[in-house]
């Protein structure tokens, strides 16, 4: 696999514009992944590939708004639960599927979710009035969070707008007015 120095270029500024979306709002790896198939790599090593990046941003996004105090942590546990078990079964799954299978759902799903961003993007905007729910007072949010775990164990591309607070409160709302 042969890389021009122009391609070489692109990659680095497009990792540098995707890590920035990912660590504002989420959405760059529809940035990544389509550069790193183009390049060459197969559709899960190129969806592999992108969760080193999604996790250097995801660690120095966190290091930053907690510097700043804008990260609230209060709420963590019960939020990284529902996540690390779905994250690890969407993981599993996106290993054991074959490559012919993979990149028709990868691409469908990251064209979906610029569809919804675009189309309907109070979907995974926070609207400033809102108040935001506690996790861990609203068991039922867990099951949205477990589904957008496993989301972003098996594609990623776009999770970080259904991890938001936003995301976790209407999930909360949600479930809670079906449970009852």
């Amino acid at each position: 696999m042969d890389v021009s120095i122009a391609f070489g270029a692109l990659l680095v500024v497009l990792g540098f514009v995707a890590g920035i979306i990912n660590t504002l709002a989420g959405g760059g790896s529809n940035l990544t992944i389509p550069a790193l198939i183009v390049l060459g790599l197969p559709a899960e090593v190129a969806n592999a590939t992108n969760r080193v990046g999604v996790f250097m941003q995801s660690v120095s996004g966190i290091a930053g708004f907690r510097h700043h105090n804008r990260l609230d942590t209060s709420d963590l546990v019960p939020i990284l639960i529902p996540n690390i078990v779905g994250g690890l079964i969407g993981a599993l799954a996106a290993a054991w599927l074959p490559s012919s299978i993979i990149k028709p759902l990868l691409l469908g799903t990251m064209l979906l979710m610029a569809f919804l961003m675009l189309v309907r993007p109070k979907t995974v905007m926070s609207d400033a009035t809102e108040t935001t729910k506690s996790v861990k007072n609203t068991p039922a949010a867990w099951l949205g969070l477990g589904i957008a775990g496993f989301y972003g164990g098996f594609v990623q591309a776009g999770v970080g707008s259904y991890l938001s607070p936003h995301f976790a409160a209407h999930c909360a709302t949600t479930l809670s007015g079906e449970m009852r």
